[in-house]
């Protein structure tokens, strides 16, 4: 069992690097991809890469979106990913389901990838990353 089993969110020690995470999907989706990293799978990756800004066309509300990953693959190419409890939009909060269409809507170019926390557990790297919590 992982000496961080009972712990939701807070501040982790990661590669020498100290760090707030929102959830244990959250925490488990920055392993993985660290893994995937010294594996040489992906270039490379950013937790809270810089935010979103819809201000340019949102005067009220929700004006900016801060993504949970962001990752750059070997050949360059971009993509993210939300980690959310649900990857149906009709089941989500409602300030994450503004967040997710106006991201769709003003950035249509950027790859969006919602990942629940289930389909990370579904993972199941406790034997292969230290650290790993479930």
């Amino acid at each position: 069992m992982s000496k961080w089993s009972n712990v939701k969110r807070g501040w982790r020690t990661v590669n020498g690097q100290r760090i707030y995470f929102d959830s244990r999907g959250e925490i488990n989706y920055f392993l993985y991809l660290d893994w995937l990293k010294k594996r040489g799978e992906i270039k490379d990756f950013v937790y809270h890469p810089p935010y979103f800004d819809f201000s340019k066309w949102v005067k009220h509300g929700l004006t900016r979106y801060e993504v949970d990953f962001k990752i750059i693959e070997l050949d360059g190419r971009e993509w993210y990913v939300e980690i959310k409890s649900t990857t149906r939009l009709d089941k989500m909060d409602g300030n994450s389901r503004t967040k997710i269409k106006r991201l769709r809507k003003y950035y249509d170019h950027i790859q969006l990838h919602v990942v629940s926390t289930y389909d990370v557990q579904k993972l199941n790297l406790c034997g292969i990353i230290s650290d790993w919590e479930w």
